[in-house]
């Protein structure tokens, strides 16, 4: 991720159907820190399914072709990155603790004291907190405080986010950079990444969803306050679509993706009607099919993964209180009008969302498919918030670390 020596910053995002690789360089402007892009890679991503590494040689494959397109393009060579993290048994709850304060005020000790007790959450076998992402805290029952540090006060409260996420998802991207010879520095979950690239500091404030459409899985955050309070993998994707275009059409799944390219969020009777050219199951010679047929096949699945979100989102608070709306990102946001549909079915304002905020070759990243990797460069600047526990180490190394610094 980080090289001290020139700044430079290194984004890995494993996806089921690519493997994208951004380098970035952090620079100093106006006295705020921005990311110039100064290298890009994609390559197909052949050992991931549904957002996890299922087959090490072929995701290693993909990683290093990715990754020597934007190192040969950025002029730099990577020993560290930040990786995305994915996984329909990746989850998230909200959780609380409460301590009361020993001193006159508040310091960095009760901070991790209260940060302790707020995690302490029963967790299945092979399973670990991913991220603890703070919501609030409450100081003698004054709500929305962002810092407590500081403050005179006699009770500290934490509200938090867990993402909670089996051991075998980080591990084995762990195997797939060491053989690629990468470090990593923190690992972020990939919408929430994305959610960093596309979402600005208002729409989080506000009360704003991001849904991320990738080929293996369809992610949910949904921010208030500036912060998290839900977030949910589910196992239905893009790559989905397809196969239901292949099956429903009976044509191979090799054509099935470029089919898929002639639906459109909007339509008329006229493009309902009409007859499309559809490759035959054996791939020999085509056949016409009613447009019709097509859309009402990829008009259920989309209802379906809609009908998933909007149970979501009225689990967190009312549909109406989204004053930001809805943000759709990821490859599936490229689908033609989507976000038409979506704002049809859901019934409130949707725009689609691409990285923003960059500097240098951003033209290559502006697209939605490049979301989460071009969040997990912003990630990296909050090393703090988004800084993760191995799988193999004890919460008490955080204590005996500050302890360390302080003392």
């Amino acid at each position: 991720m980080f090289n001290i020596k020139d700044n430079t910053i290194c984004a890995i995002d494993i996806g089921t159907y690519w493997i994208s690789v951004i380098i970035g360089e952090e620079k100093i402007r106006d006295q705020k820190k921005e990311i110039s892009i100064i290298g890009v890679g994609k390559a197909p991503s052949l050992g991931v399914r549904k957002g996890v590494v299922i087959n090490i040689d072929q995701t290693v494959k993909g990683i290093k072709n990715a990754l020597y397109q934007a190192e040969e393009m950025a002029g730099k060579r990577i020993k560290e990155a930040v990786v995305s993290v994915n996984g329909a048994r990746i989850i998230g709850i909200n959780n609380n603790g409460s301590i009361t304060v020993k001193g006159e005020e508040i310091t960095e000790w009760d901070l991790l004291q209260v940060k302790e007790i707020a995690s302490a959450v029963p967790l299945e076998n092979n399973t670990f907190i991913l991220h603890q992402l703070p919501q609030e805290y409450i100081v003698d029952g004054y709500k929305g405080i962002k810092e407590p540090v500081g403050i005179t006060g006699s009770k500290l409260e934490e509200k938090t986010h867990l993402v909670i996420a089996p051991n075998s998802v980080l591990e084995n991207i762990e195997k797939c950079l060491q053989k690629c010879g990468i470090g990593i520095k923190t690992a972020v979950l990939s919408a929430i990444a994305s959610a960093e690239a596309v979402l600005t500091n208002d729409e989080k404030e506000l009360g704003t969803a991001l849904i991320d459409l990738g080929a293996g899985t369809t992610s949910l955050i949904v921010y208030y306050n500036g912060s998290i309070h839900y977030s949910r993998v589910f196992p239905i994707g893009n790559a989905l679509i397809t196969s239901d275009v292949a099956a429903g059409l009976r044509t191979p799944l090799r054509f099935a993706e470029n089919i898929k390219k002639m639906w459109n969020g909007k339509r008329d009777k006229n493009s309902l009607t009409k007859e499309i050219k559809v490759p035959n199951a054996s791939g020999q010679g085509t056949k016409e099919v009613c447009a019709a047929v097509l859309y009402e096949i990829i008009d259920l699945r989309l209802e379906e993964l809609i009908s998933v979100a909007i149970e979501g989102l009225k689990s967190v608070a009312p549909l109406e209180t989204l004053a930001g709306g809805v943000v759709l990102t990821g490859g599936g946001a490229l689908m033609k009008n989507i976000d038409c549909f979506f704002q049809e079915k859901i019934g409130c304002s949707v725009r689609i969302g691409s990285p923003n905020g960059f500097l240098g070759l951003t033209e290559l990243i502006n697209s939605p498919d490049y979301a989460a990797a071009a969040g997990l460069l912003k990630a990296s600047q909050k090393n703090k918030l988004f800084a993760n526990i191995s799988p193999h180490k004890k919460i008490y190394k955080k204590v005996v670390g500050w302890l360390s610094t302080h003392f």
